[in-house]
């Protein structure tokens, strides 16, 4: 039915209003009602088209569409800082501090930034493309999956998920950012390559090898967002010690 205020125009002008079929007319007094569209993806529309038919006194009508969009302001500004380990400090091994081309130090964590539109943030997840690296046996690659449970992404050796080289774990869950830990478990096979600062002497150079992350940002009507960064793994290299009686 039509409120009183709509009925009394349509008596004075002697006409009717009928809405659409498939939009029902709200009761007199009724809060409007309030829909929310689902959005497959980050900051797309949603266009909704309803029509209407007035119709006056001797029967004449005239109809007319009313089409509008609903827009998601969706995830925006995914950002990301990089990481990187050194295997002179794997925990379980005794490293060499320092050498040539070694990190000066260490930036184990990081963060995932993002600015979140009207929806939650209900998710960051990580994935990573194929390594191209192997342990260092030189023939087992490492592979990387998902854990969502512990939300960490895992480098492990081959097949065996057991077998862990690495780990990234995601911190507490924010609506602003996200952050994140690295663990360097093993150490991975680097390519053997010459210093370039001593010519002419055999002396290797702890060269880097990088880890290329993607972090999916999540909303509560599922938009999404990525965001990218790096984990070097720098090498370790041996030092001779000379003996005084050797």
């Amino acid at each position: 039915m039509l409120c009183p205020s709509a009925l009394a125009r349509s008596r004075n002008r002697s006409d009717s209003i009928t809405p659409s079929a498939s939009r029902p007319t709200r009761r007199c007094g009724a809060p409007p009602r309030i829909v929310t569209a689902k959005h497959g993806t980050s900051a797309t529309t949603i266009t909704e088209t309803f029509s209407y038919t007035i119709t006056d006194k001797d029967g004449d009508p005239v109809t007319r569409t009313v089409t509008f969009g609903v827009s998601d302001s969706g995830i925006t500004n995914p950002a990301a800082t990089s990481a990187s380990v050194d295997e002179d400090n794997i925990a379980t091994v005794t490293g060499n501090a320092g050498g040539p081309g070694d990190l000066a130090a260490q930036v184990t964590t990081g963060t995932i930034s993002y600015t979140k539109g009207a929806d939650a943030i209900t998710s960051v997840t990580l994935s990573a493309a194929a390594t191209g690296f192997t342990k260092l046996d030189g023939v087992t690659a490492v592979n990387t999956y998902f854990d969502a449970g512990t939300r960490t992404l895992i480098g492990y050796g081959g097949a065996d998920q057991n077998d862990v080289v690495f780990k990234i774990a995601l911190g507490a869950l924010g609506q602003a950012n996200t952050g994140y830990t690295v663990t360097l478990l093993q150490a991975v096979k680097h390519p053997t390559g010459d210093n370039p600062a001593t010519p002419g002497v055999n002396e290797s150079t702890e060269d880097d090898l990088t880890v290329n992350v993607t972090a999916t940002i999540t909303d509560a009507d599922n938009s999404t967002n990525t965001a990218s960064f790096t984990v070097t793994l720098d090498d370790d290299s041996p030092v001779v010690v000379h003996k005084a009686n050797f």
